[in-house]
Formats: C-alpha cells, sequence, structure tokens
C-alpha cells in the first residue's frame, strides 16, 4: 500500500488525472497501491460522507484500476474505474445484464459493477443499466458522448440530470430487492436506503424530501456538489 502525499507510480496518465480528481472530491482512497498497474478503492463507509449534487452516493464502492482496458462502442477510449452497486437481482435480470459489456454480476456478492473511463462516464453507465434494470425494457441508446459539449467540456446539467436519475432507479430496485429477496435479509442494511417505498423521488441527502417521505440515517455532508464543479471548471 502507498501514501497519496507520495508520488505517483502508475503508468496510465488519464488514471492518474482521475485519482487526483477523485481524492479532491471524496478524500483518500480506503485502499492505495501505488505502483505501476495499482489501483484505489473507496468503499461504502467512506462514500457515504459525501454528496454529489446533493445527492447521497448511491454505489458502494468505487475502484481505479491503473490497467487499460480498450472500449471501442461509443468511440475509442481505455476503461480503468469501476463502481459497484450491492444490489440482489432476479435471474430475469440477470440475463438481461449479460448482453452488455463493461457490466458484470456477482450473484454470490450480489454486486452489479459498471465500467467506464471517468465519473461522468461510468455514471451515465451505470444510469442507463439501472434504468433497464427497473423497467425491463430499453428507452434508448447509450450514448456517453452526450456528457460533453462541442469543445469538449462537461455538460454539468445532462451529468446532474442523469445522476439523479440514477439516484431514483437504485433506490426503486432496493425498495424492491427488499420485498422480493427474504433470502437477503441476513445482509447489515443499508440506512441510506431505509425509505418509504410509496413514493421514489428522494432527495437522500436530506432528512425530508419535497413528498414528505422519510428518510432515515445520518444526513450526508453537502460539501461535494460545489466542490465537483470547480474541478470540472477547472477552479481547483
Amino acid at each position: 500500500m502507498g501514501s497519496m502525499q507520495t508520488k505517483n507510480r502508475w503508468v496510465n496518465h488519464e488514471a492518474k488525472k482521475t485519482l487526483a480528481k477523485i481524492n479532491h472530491l471524496f478524500g483518500p482512497p480506503n485502499q492505495y497501491l501505488n505502483q505501476p498497474h495499482g489501483y484505489a478503492i473507496w468503499d461504502r463507509n467512506t462514500l457515504k460522507r459525501y454528496t454529489l449534487f446533493n445527492q447521497a452516493i448511491p454505489f458502494d464502492c468505487l475502484i481505479i484500476d491503473d490497467n487499460l482496458i480498450p472500449d471501442h462502442r461509443s468511440y475509442k477510449h481505455h476503461d480503468f474505474m469501476y463502481l459497484i452497486v450491492q444490489i440482489p437481482l432476479t435471474r430475469e435480470q440477470i440475463r438481461i445484464l449479460s448482453s452488455f459489456e463493461n457490466i458484470a454480476y456477482d450473484h454470490r456478492k450480489i454486486e452489479l459493477t459498471v465500467r467506464c473511463h471517468s465519473l461522468e462516464t461510468t455514471i451515465l453507465r451505470l444510469t442507463f443499466i439501472s434504468e433497464l434494470l427497473r423497467l425491463r425494457k430499453l428507452r434508448r441508446e447509450l450514448d456517453l458522448l452526450k456528457i460533453y459539449h462541442n469543445d469538449g467540456s462537461i455538460n454539468l446539467p445532462y451529468v446532474e440530470k442523469k445522476y439523479k436519475e440514477c439516484c431514483e432507479h437504485i433506490i426503486v430496485l432496493k425498495v424492491h430487492a427488499r420485498s422480493s429477496f427474504q433470502r437477503f435479509e441476513h445482509l447489515e442494511p443499508d440506512p441510506r436506503f431505509a425509505i418509504d417505498p410509496d413514493t421514489f423521488h428522494y432527495d437522500i441527502g436530506s432528512q425530508v424530501n419535497t413528498t414528505g417521505g422519510r428518510v432515515y440515517g445520518t444526513v450526508a455532508q453537502k460539501i461535494n456538489y460545489p466542490k465537483y464543479t470547480d474541478l470540472i471548471t477547472g477552479k481547483i
């Protein structure tokens, strides 16, 4: 393991830049291997202390891997970021996932893993697949280029919109799974998703949402929205 204070020895320049960005957003990783082809991991206990776009983080683990995986489906790039969500899926939902690349499901760990090359594109991919799992039909094709303006800058309103959709889809999927999968009751409950299942439009970072539904657990720190926009716009 290594310290974030020492010189980064990774070989992938984009992974290095992304590591610095995520370190600004969510603090230092829980695990960090500072050597060529190393990795950095932020687990749920770290992520739950933060918010993004004033929403609690819906995924349970974030990994940056200093290894390049070619991906030419939307446009030519290399993947190295992983978002993991712990969620039980039905056999039908797992079958739906089998036709997609960059997505994996471990039914023993009940972990859904989505891979891409930046926080924004990985969130977009997670939004796409969580919507598909929730609705069980494909409403639109995934287009990663929509997160960029013509000049290459990040389309922040679009990223915010898709991120909030992602939060809602995952909440609904977890509520349905909790009621449908009795055999998973031994798992430790996630207090961020102990919610009223009658309404689903939640601002999880608050104790009370706009529809009056209740949100339990610790209120997340609302500090990451301005930090994120500052990172994207180059202010820090």
